[in-house]
């Protein structure tokens, strides 16, 4: 049994709370914490002894952070400057950088796009990042190039693709199947620092029947979903357009809603 103490440190507890202990410790039995408190009180608690004690004097002791809605390909855009931009809504941000940008990356472009940010990641204390993934020219085994850089830093990864109608029927079809491939993968080798959702952009950039394959695709694997809800007006708008009360009352419609899926942004929403 893997048992490790972790002593000495200043513990942010982030309970209810947010409880600071200054001179404590905590200890993890198979991965899980099984107590924490002051160092005062640690013979009181009857603990295994460790086969692993990590020494924290000096340092902060704290649960890892984990970003729910992260697009590694955007590395690429920073502190990218484009002569002439100037958009006036999200649509015109979208048309004028991210989807000029994500038609650009090669499977080479998604390693170490994902890389670089993996690598911020660990000196901020994140553990966990849940990515939304998009390269329409780059799709097969895109997936597989994020996860291998996960596997080189050490962190734990919830991916998917975006599947989208924006760059015709054979790009979303890709996409569709990025998204089964990977959810039956981390499915067959339940390695627990990786899982999947099902991915999808956003409602105004997919039609009917994509989001009812991606339901019945996803269904096989009792997938969650992660898509953008309502980041721009134009969201909204063409929801009512389509009938609905707005893009919530849209996606519950076509089945996307469920206990595993992330709803991304949700500005316009009641």
């Amino acid at each position: 049994m893997s048992t490790i103490l972790i002593k000495n440190g200043v513990i942010l507890t982030f309970d209810n709370n947010d409880r600071v202990i200054n001179n404590g410790f905590v200890y993890l039995e198979e991965g899980k914490i099984k107590a924490f408190g002051s160092m005062k009180d640690l013979k009181s608690k009857k603990l295994k002894r460790p086969k692993k004690t990590i020494d924290a004097s000096g340092r902060i002791v704290m649960p890892g952070i984990i970003n729910p809605h992260m697009h590694f390909y955007s590395t690429f855009a920073r502190g990218m400057g484009l002569p002439g931009f100037n958009p006036n809504k999200f649509s015109d941000i979208l048309k004028g950088l991210w989807w000029k940008l994500d038609k650009k990356l090669t499977l080479e472009d998604v390693y170490y796009s994902t890389l670089v940010i993996l690598i911020d990641a660990v000196k901020q204390g994140v553990t966990s990042i849940i990515d939304h993934h998009a390269s329409p020219n780059s799709i097969a085994g895109s997936l597989d190039k994020i996860e291998k850089a996960f596997d080189k830093v050490g962190l734990r990864s919830i991916l998917c693709y975006e599947v989208s109608d924006r760059d015709g029927a054979k790009i979303r079809n890709e996409g569709l199947e990025e998204n089964i491939r990977y959810l039956k993968k981390v499915k067959k080798n339940k390695n627990p620092m990786h899982a999947a959702l099902f991915g999808l952009h956003a409602s105004f950039t997919i039609k009917d029947k994509t989001f009812k394959k991606a339901v019945e695709l996803g269904s096989e694997v009792d997938a969650g979903f992660h898509i953008h809800c309502a980041e721009g007006i134009e969201d909204f708008q063409l929801a009512k357009k389509r009938g609905y009360n707005g893009v919530v009352h849209l996606l519950n419609h076509f089945n996307i809603l469920n206990p595993k899926t992330i709803l991304a942004h949700c500005i316009h929403i009641s």
